[in-house]
């Protein structure tokens, strides 16, 4: 393993999928930033987030339903403008992390 700056020991792929993660995260919040920005859209934006909240809420442990809830979403994020999209998956990500961390 490797000891990051910060005191974390990571192994080398673990780094490896941290910097490709890393520029997928830096990458979607270009494209969302128009959207991300817009003040005009905080009410879209918190809608949209409380939704992907009640779909995260609802996945639970069957393959079954966690491939249900995977449709519900994409099913949503598909017809919506690509910095829409960008912002929704920022949101997901942020919040099955905060689930993770509870």
């Amino acid at each position: 393993g490797v000891v990051r700056a910060d005191g974390v020991e990571a192994g080398d792929s673990a780094l490896e999928d941290e910097k490709k993660y890393s520029k997928v995260l830096e990458e979607l919040r270009a494209v969302s930033k128009t959207y991300t920005e817009d003040p005009g859209l905080k009410k879209e934006r918190d809608m949209l987030s409380r939704k992907l909240g009640t779909h995260l809420i609802q996945i639970s442990g069957t393959q079954e339903q966690v491939q249900r809830k995977t449709g519900d979403i994409v099913a949503m994020l598909t017809p919506m403008p690509p910095q829409v999209q960008a912002f929704a998956i920022i949101k997901f990500c942020e919040k099955i992390v905060m689930q993770i961390h509870k």
